[in-house]
Formats: C-alpha cells, sequence, structure tokens
C-alpha cells in the first residue's frame, strides 16, 4: 500500500500578500487629499514597517539564515532597514519637523544603498553573519551621526532646505549607485542563477526611481502640492513590497522543498524498510518453517532412539519425547511441559522398583522401573548438562542390551567350545594317529627282519614301538586327568614328606632324557630338608612336565636351573630354562586346554597341549598356584607356588616304600619324556 502526503499550495500566499499589498494603495490613495496626506504617509510607512517585520519573522523561522546567501544575508540588512523606517513612520510632518525629515530621508536613502552593497559584498565574499551584523551596526551609527551633524549645523540644514543643490547631487549620485550596484550584482554569475536576484533588482529600482522623484518634489511638500511625493512614496512601499515577496517566497518554497526532500527521503526509507521488512518477514517464514521441519527431525530421532528423553531449562521441563510420555502415563505434553524438575522426579521415582545407588538423581544411576507393558526393565538414569542452565535427562531401557550381550557371550563362549572341540579333535586324532602308525611301520619292519634273522634291527624297532606306546599311553593319561580334573573326580593323597628329596628324586629320574639333549642342570636348594604336606604324585606330575617341556622346547648345550626357597610363608619351586621364551600374546592362554606355542600339525615337537592345564590345575587343588615369568630372549621361568605352608618335622614323616615308589617314577618320567625324539 502507498502512502501519499498532501502538501499545501505555496502560491496561494503569493496571491494573499498580492491582495494584501493591493488593498494596502487603494487605502492609501484615499489619503492623497491634502487635508490627509499625513495620514497617507504615516499609513504607508507604517505599512512599510509591518511588511518588513514580518519579513524578518519568517525570515527567522524558516532558518534560512543558516545558509549563506542573498536571502539570508537581505533577512539581516532588513532588520537595520526597519530602524530608520520605524523613526520616519512616527515623526510628524508639520513644518517645525519637516526640514529635519527631508534630511533624515536623504540620508536613509544613502543608507539603504550601503546596506544593499553589504549584502552583495557579503554574499560575494561569503562573510560571516558575525561579520555583516557588525558592519550593518557601523553604518547605522555613521549615519545616526551624519544626521545629527546635519540637523545642528544650520548651512547644511539651509542646504536641504533649499534643495538646490542637493537634488541635483542627490539625483547624479543614485544614478550611479544604481548603476554601480547593478554591475556588482550582475557580474557575480552565482547571483543571475538565484531567482531572488530579479527581486533585489527590482527593489533597487524601485527604490532608486521612488527616491528620485522625492527629491524632486521636496519643495511640494512646503507647498502641500502633494503628487509627486505620493507617488514617490508608493514607489517606496511597493519596492519594500517586491523586497518582502521574494523573501516569503524563497522561504516558503525553501521549507516546502526542504519538507517535501524530507518527505520523499522518508518515503524511500520507508519503502526501503517495507521492503526489508518483507524480506525479513520472509527469511522469518523460512526458518519458522525450518525449525518445524528441525523440530519434526528431532522428534524422529528421539522417537528412533526409544529411550526415553527429557530436556529441561533452568530446572524448567520444556521438552520430552512420545516415549517419555508414554512413560510417564501423561494424556498430552501440556499437562507437564513447564513443571520444575522435582516433578518429574518425583514422577520417575513413582515409577521406580530398585535403584543402584541411592541419593541426588543428578548423576549416572542403574534402575529397574515398570515399563509401559506393565513388567520390569533395567535401566540407565542420567543427566547431561549443556550451553546454559541446559540439561538433558535420557533414562535407557536396557533389558533388551542386557539380552543381546548375554546372547552374544553365549554364541562367543560356543564358537570358543567349537573351536576347542575341534582342535581337540585334530589334536587326538594326531597324538593317536602319529604313533600308531609308528609302530605299524615298525612292527613291518619285524616281519621283514624276521625273515632275515636281522636281530640288531629287531632290538631297535622294539625300542621305537615301546616309545610310541609310552607317548600312547601319556596322552590317553593326559585326555583322561583333564576329564577328571573337569568332573572333580581327582583325589588327593596328602603326605608330609621331604620337598626337597621328592624334587632330587624327580631330578635323578629324568637325569637320562635331560643329559641326551646335552643339557646341563643345577638343582640349588636353600635347605637340605623341607617338610610339608603334599601329594607327591601331583608334584611329580608337575615337575615332570615343566622339565620336558623344557628339554622339548631348549637348545643342546642349554640350561636348566631349579631352585627352591621361600618368599615370607609360601614356598616357591623354580624351574628356569634358557628355551625359546614364550611370547607375551601366548602368555595369556598357555595354561588353558589344549594349548600349545606351535600349533602345526606339522611341528617338530609333539604334545597334546594338555601338560600346563593338568599342571595348573593340580596346584589349585593343593592350595598353591602355577605361575611363569617370561623373559624374551632369555627364556622361561616357571613358579609352583605353595601358600603360607605349614612346616613339619622329620618326625611328623609319612612312611613310604622308597623303592617301589623310585620305580614308578622312573617309569612316569619315561611315559613323560615319550614325546621327545631324540
Amino acid at each position: 500500500m502507498e502512502y501519499k502526503v498532501e502538501y499545501e499550495n505555496p502560491k496561494l500566499q503569493y496571491y494573499i500578500l498580492r491582495i494584501i499589498y493591493i488593498l494596502i494603495i487603494l487605502s492609501a490613495v484615499l489619503f492623497i487629499r491634502k487635508e490627509k496626506y499625513i495620514m497617507f504617509y504615516k499609513f504607508l510607512d507604517l505599512s512599510s514597517v509591518i511588511m518588513l517585520g514580518t519579513s524578518l519573522l519568517i525570515g527567522i523561522s524558516s532558518n534560512v539564515d543558516k545558509e549563506k546567501n542573498l536571502v539570508s544575508y537581505t533577512n539581516m540588512g532588513i532588520f537595520w532597514i526597519i530602524i530608520p523606517e520605524v523613526f520616519s513612520s512616527f515623526v510628524s510632518l508639520e513644518l517645525y519637523v519637516v526640514d529635519k525629515m527631508i534630511a533624515y530621508k536623504i540620508i536613509g536613502l544613502l543608507f539603504q544603498y550601503f546596506i544593499t552593497f553589504v549584502i552583495v559584498l557579503g554574499k560575494k565574499k561569503d562573510l560571516a553573519f558575525k561579520k555583516i551584523n557588525k558592519i550593518f551596526l557601523l553604518l547605522n551609527i555613521i549615519f545616526n551621526i551624519i544626521y545629527l551633524i546635519v540637523i545642528n549645523n544650520t548651512k547644511l540644514m539651509r542646504a536641504f532646505i533649499k534643495g538646490v543643490y542637493i537634488n541635483n547631487f542627490m539625483f547624479i549620485l543614485i544614478v550611479i549607485l544604481f548603476l554601480i550596484l547593478l554591475i556588482v550584482i550582475v557580474a557575480d554569475k552565482e547571483n543571475t542563477s538565484d531567482k531572488f536576484f530579479y527581486y533585489l533588482i527590482a527593489y533597487i529600482l524601485l527604490f532608486s526611481v521612488g527616491n528620485i522623484i522625492l527629491l524632486n518634489n521636496f519643495h511640494n511638500l512646503r507647498n502641500t502640492y502633494l503628487l509627486g511625493v505620493s507617488f514617490s512614496q508608493i514607489l517606496d512601499f511597493s519596492a519594500y513590497y517586491i523586497l518582502v515577496e521574494g523573501i516569503i517566497r524563497f522561504s516558503l518554497n525553501k521549507n516546502f522543498n526542504n519538507i517535501n526532500r524530507i518527505m520523499l527521503l522518508k518515503r524511500g526509507e520507508f519503502k526501503r524498510n517495507k521492503r526489508y521488512l518483507r524480506k525479513k518477514i520472509e527469511e522469518l517464514k523460512e526458518l519458522e518453517n525450518l525449525l518445524d521441519r528441525e523440530e519434526l527431525l528431532f522428534n524422529n530421532i528421539t522417537s528412533a532412539i526409544g529411550d526415553y528423553i527429557f530436556i529441561s531449562k533452568d530446572e524448567k521441563l520444556f521438552y520430552l519425547n512420545d516415549e517419555a510420555l508414554e512413560f510417564l502415563e501423561v494424556e498430552n505434553k501440556e499437562s507437564i511441559l513447564f513443571e520444575s524438575m522435582e516433578v518429574l522426579y518425583e514422577k520417575i521415582l513413582e515409577k521406580q522398583v530398585y535403584l543402584k545407588e541411592k541419593g541426588s538423581m543428578d548423576s549416572y544411576k542403574e534402575i529397574i522401573f515398570k515399563n509401559i507393558k506393565g513388567g520390569y526393565s533395567n535401566g540407565e538414569f542420567y543427566t547431561i548438562p549443556f550451553g546454559d542452565n541446559y540439561k538433558i535427562i535420557i533414562i535407557n531401557d536396557i533389558t533388551k542390551k542386557n539380552n543381546a550381550l548375554r546372547l552374544n557371550k553365549y554364541l562367543k563362549d560356543k564358537l570358543e567350545e567349537e573351536n576347542i572341540k575341534g582342535e581337540f579333535f585334530t589334536n587326538i586324532c594326531h597324538e593317536l594317529r602319529t604313533p600308531i602308525n609308528v609302530i605299524s611301520s615298525a612292527l613291518q619292519l619285524n616281519n621283514l627282519n624276521i625273515e632275515n634273522k636281522n636281530l640288531n634291527s629287531i632290538e631297535r624297532n622294539n625300542l621305537v614301538i615301546k616309545q610310541n606306546c609310552l607317548r600312547l599311553i601319556r596322552t590317553i593319561n593326559n585326555f583322561i586327568d583333564a576329564n577328571k580334573i573337569s568332573e572333580g573326580q581327582i583325589e588327593e593323597n596328602v603326605m608330609v614328606l621331604n620337598v626337597v628329596e621328592v624334587v632330587e628324586n624327580i631330578l635323578d629320574a629324568s637325569s637320562e632324557y635331560i643329559s641326551k639333549k646335552k643339557i646341563n642342570f643345577v638343582f640349588d636348594p636353600d635347605f637340605e630338608e623341607i617338610f610339608i604336606a603334599i601329594d607327591s604324585e601331583f608334584l611329580e606330575r608337575i615337575i615332570l612336565n615343566l622339565l620336558s617341556n623344557s628339554v622339548k622346547y631348549g637348545s643342546e648345550n642349554g640350561n636348566i636351573y631349579v631352585k627352591i626357597y621361600f618368599e615370607g610363608k609360601d614356598l616357591v619351586i623354580m624351574i628356569e630354562n634358557d628355551g625359546i621364551a614364550i611370547s607375551y600374546d601366548e602368555q595369556k592362554y598357555i595354561f588353558d586346554k589344549f594349548t600349545k606355542s606351535n600349533k602345526a600339525l606339522n611341528r617338530t615337537q609333539e604334545g597334546s597341549g594338555l601338560g600346563l592345564y593338568i599342571s595348573k590345575s593340580l596346584m589349585k587343588m593343593q592350595g598353591g598356584d602355577l605361575k611363569v615369568d617370561i623373559y624374551e630372549g632369555h627364556g622361561n621361568r616357571f613358579k609352583l607356588y605353595f601358600y603360607d605352608v605349614d612346616l613339619f618335622k622329620e618326625t611328623d614323616r609319612t612312611e613310604h616304600i622308597f623303592n617301589n615308589n623310585y620305580y614308578n617314577l622312573k617309569e612316569r618320567a619315561e611315559i613323560e619324556f615319550s614325546d621327545i625324539y631324540i
């Protein structure tokens, strides 16, 4: 919608002003008769003063004096022109003052010429208003001084009274001043482009002609012949009128143009603001649509997550998703939005069955709560602060997550079990088939040797057959013992024995097999006798397994160190070798079932992978443990820990038959080292 402002046409004021001018002239003509000339003279002088005063007020009110132009300078000059006119209008025309009035009019004529000169020159030189006023004040002072000199000098007054030489001199002076002033005004090109220039020229012209007529009719004042003087007075009044009309026209036009320019600027600004507002409204609509889409997307995302989500600001709830609404069993969001968070916490606590940690609800909590289906669910309650006084409260139903984790663990265990079974069958097939194949081959060779009566070969093959039979026995025993351990069917046979003697006997029974690989072994116990309650068969089984592994994976000319010492109240049996070190990764599972450092079927060293598992299990059955320290590049160190052992005296020693036990130990050593081919 376009807005238009209508202004009153300033030409109407000009018409009114001209009508007033005509009415004043017509009114003055009524006083031209001889007996009313004084009224005519005073009427026109007073009208001139009123017009000039009105012009001065209009010029001041329109603020045109702020601009340095002909009008502003002229407006200042009017103030100084009014002063002699006011004096003239109130001076009586009786004979005793008429001479003074004539002198005042003549000197005032010159004063107005000089005022006009200053106006034109001030405009041309762009003089400051203060400086112009000082010049006007100086001229006014000079004018009054000259007037006082004239009226107080008899000769000068006589010259004015007779009017012979004064008339001629003033006539020539007026013409010269008029021409000079006209040339000065026209010479300035800036003046010719100013419409007020024409008003100023007309004013000077009429004022000059009127005063020339006045000079030629001074004697008529004394002889009361008033026609010429009246015409001169009308021309003076007309000159003032033209000057006033120019000032008023310029002032009103200036105001009109300023108002019009301001309104045009305002209208342009209004249009720009309108376009800007329209653009902003469109942007706001787009933002509103975007916010709606973002809110819809946010709602869809929070709903898709499946958690109960609440968002608060300044401890006031201002958002919750649909799942949270169902969780609280609230009919609509409006009934709970912008409620205090204490109200929300109370509603959550009403749904809660179990809280893992009692206390405030400003941190992570594990809870059990009634779900929307009427059952019970495991959940996580936690708050996430963000921004300025914002919080996100999330209740996460982890029942499905826990079920999924349990299922994942079950499947993982099943997969691992299947892998173990696969390895088990692979190992058992390899461990059984290999010695059987060797035995079968040896028997076939023996048949040939019998036919050929080659007894030496038969004896060698019998040794091979024996070794592989022992290997089969060892493998089968390991499988049986591992199964018994898993089912808890192995029983301890604890006796009070000298553990140093037991270990020494085991080393003696194994020395034959250790020396075959040219490995040196050192036995260094801290004490000669240490009597404790142990299962000797368990200990023999464990140490034989560790020694066979040290020989199996050791290198020729290597070393095995066996030490027995105390760590506080714990008894430690250490078996250290400088063979191939077990890697840090293998350290994690070397005590598991069917675990070997080399699982390839074409490995050079045989074994079922049950030895360390059985050894660790037997130690735990005795209240101890088996651990390994690995020094890559320096071998392996196995430690048997008997925790917080009770020490006994030799008199507490359990009696047993040494010879039979040693024979059994030699047989067990032969079986344990049977999978080592030297």
